[in-house]
């Protein structure tokens, strides 16, 4: 029998008939479609089926037929045989169930028993949901000067050796426990350094006048770039304040620059910055390969964020470090360096250096990306063994997975990790496990992480992802389509059983014989013990502690945490369903049912108490 139906709402005649061919046919769907055309009026029936593997086959079909454009996520479910939280029962179960029982009109339920890619379990997700810190420039300049010209590890400078040592610096909130995904670079051919160190091309110190540099006034005649020393240092100045601030745009430009090719070309400016009350606009720097004698009419590029600019509330000067300009490698350039004041602030700008070199390129390697996991434990940073987070790299060792660096329902984890761990692991035996991180392309892409354990001189997965479970559908008042039931399951928490005992002390405190704070003898809830007690309701109110309780749940508790619930979700009926804790003498569990109604009020379904 394909499919176990149990009617159970009669509606006419029809549905004792429907009842005996369920019961009895060996081909009841076959029958009761007969029996349906016959009777010309939908059917109204309770459903309970777990999908085979053709009924994901039976969903692609269903919307290729009706959504097209959906295709893609069909396929998926037809290859796989489950579903995910993306890609999930909600929206294309109804897919199979309008296809298979488009007879059962409003008022039909169906519990579809079906396969989830869920949830990794805590011990796996923690890797995969590991924090990640991509190292920048500067932070590879930590691990030594060759290091940080490149931006990337080589042989000698093993990121295993030198990571530990400066992620204390670069991470600095790290707890126990903390795992961090590391980001970083890394080549197998060494940087190699030229022997012929670099050359000054251009350099300017201010060490008497301005008469080296071009200076200008657009705006402002009264104040303009001038030569100035304090104790041994010298720098050419500039301030828009005189007697106050005042409007100024004035402009120091450097002579014409010719820079060579197949160098390395940098820039270098000591420079300070006093009152500028975070106006930076007035500040710039900027570069033209076509100034010829007049600021207005070039064409000037700023290379203001490129530079290690001073605060702008010290008189220190702060040195740019390298600004790389092989960008114009060729070219002649002009530096300026363009002041703004205002009325209402007037900065401080002063000079002391400027400086161009250029020198060999150094001969780098081709970097890679990889990633390692760490891990923070009392202060210090360890490489969690036998993790592996799988690199771009890694995907184009394996093939087919390299041409978008994951995997997919067309190219399965299942099928290359165990390979990938070959190579990791030559001489391994059984045993040896290891994690891997990956990721997995699903109408979206996701981060996974699996364990492998050697088996019989094979590679198993240590957990399936792939579970059953059950969701509800019921058919819509609105389309007489189905679609997602919206059931709730709510457990109730300390804080519910505290608000039925506040409720009862009071509105019923003549009706209440506790003395205790922390519990109630009306509805017989307890605060102390997170519970109800069966033994403890007021028998004069209610006839049994069922309906005590449902009346504690339906006035206080879903009241207190649904206010706005409303009575169909999607032409659906709505019910929440909430779990407590009992006692009678020995622990227990029970849930019961209730429907939303217009108020919105709950009305307890007394057949659906349950005992868990």
């Amino acid at each position: 029998m394909k499919k176990n139906i149990s009617i159970m709402k009669k509606i006419f005649s029809i549905f004792i008939l429907l009842g005996f061919i369920i019961l009895n046919a060996c081909d009841p769907v076959g029958d009761i479609y007969d029996e349906i055309d016959d009777a010309e009026i939908p059917a109204v029936a309770d459903v309970e089926y777990t999908l085979t593997s053709d009924d994901y086959a039976t969903i692609l079909d269903a919307i290729m037929a009706t959504n097209p454009s959906d295709s893609i996520n069909g396929q998926f479910i037809a290859a796989n045989e489950f579903f995910t939280d993306e890609i999930s029962i909600q929206d294309y179960v109804p897919y199979f169930l309008n296809e298979e029982y488009p007879w059962l009109g409003p008022g039909s339920t169906a519990k579809i028993t079906y396969n989830y890619n869920g949830d990794m379990p805590a011990d796996l997700a923690m890797y995969a949901e590991a924090s990640k810190y991509e190292l920048d420039a500067a932070d590879y300049t930590m691990v030594g000067a060759l290091v940080g010209e490149v931006s990337y590890f080589f042989e000698g400078y093993s990121p295993d050796a030198f990571l530990p040592e400066i992620l204390p610096d670069l991470i600095t909130d790290a707890e126990n426990g903390d795992l961090y995904r590391i980001n970083y670079m890394y080549s197998d051919i060494v940087p190699v350094v030229p022997e012929t160190p670099p050359v000054e091309v251009y350099s300017e110190e201010f060490t008497a006048d301005l008469s080296a540099v071009d200076t200008f006034s657009i705006v402002g005649d009264d104040q303009k770039w001038e030569f100035d020393s304090y104790g041994s240092d010298t720098y050419a100045k500039m301030s828009g304040y005189s007697g106050g601030a005042q409007e100024n745009e004035d402009w120091l430009v450097t002579p014409d620059i010719t820079l060579g090719t197949g160098v390395n070309i940098f820039l270098n400016i000591t420079q300070a910055i006093n009152y500028l009350n975070d106006e930076t606009e007035q500040i710039d720097i900027l570069i033209s390969t076509d100034y010829a004698g007049d600021v207005t009419t070039a064409n000037w590029t700023s290379i203001k964020a490129d530079i290690n600019m001073p605060t702008g509330d010290s008189w220190t000067f702060v040195e740019s470090g390298d600004v790389s300009l092989n960008d114009y490698e060729g070219e002649t350039i002009n530096i300026a360096f363009k002041y703004l004041s205002s009325s209402t602030n007037a900065a401080t700008w002063e000079i002391s250096e400027i400086q161009v070199t250029e020198g060999e390129k150094i001969i780098e390697g081709e970097p890679y990306e990889l990633n390692d996991i760490y891990e923070f434990s009392n202060g210090m940073w360890e490489k969690a063994s036998n993790v592996h987070y799988l690199n771009p790299k890694d995907y184009n060792a394996m093939g087919a997975p390299g041409s978008y660096d994951n995997f997919s329902d067309s190219e399965l984890p299942q099928d290359y990790i165990p390979k990938y761990l070959d190579n990791m692991y030559p001489t391994a035996g059984d045993g040896q496990s290891a994690i891997v991180i990956y990721k997995y392309y699903a109408g979206t892409t996701m981060t996974l992480a699996d364990e492998y354990t050697l088996t019989a001189g094979e590679w198993v997965s240590s957990y399936s992802y792939v579970q059953q479970q059950t969701g509800q559908f019921a058919v819509s008042a609105n389309t007489e389509l189905w679609v997602f039931d919206p059931t709730e399951t709510y457990t109730m928490t300390s804080e519910d059983y505290q608000a039925v005992v506040e409720y009862v002390k009071a509105n019923f405190a003549d009706k209440d014989e506790s003395t205790y704070d922390d519990s109630e003898y009306y509805y017989g809830a307890s605060y102390y013990y997170d519970n109800f007690d069966l033994r403890n309701f007021n028998s004069e109110e209610f006839d049994d502690w069922e309906e005590a309780v449902a009346d504690a749940i339906s006035t206080i508790v879903l009241p207190d945490n649904y206010p706005n619930a409303t009575v169909l979700v999607n032409g659906v009926q709505m019910y929440y369903k909430v779990v407590f804790a009992t006692y009678s003498g020995a622990a227990g569990t029970y849930s019961m049912k209730f429907k939303v109604e217009e108020g919105p009020t709950f009305t307890f379904v007394e057949e659906s108490t349950t005992l868990l």
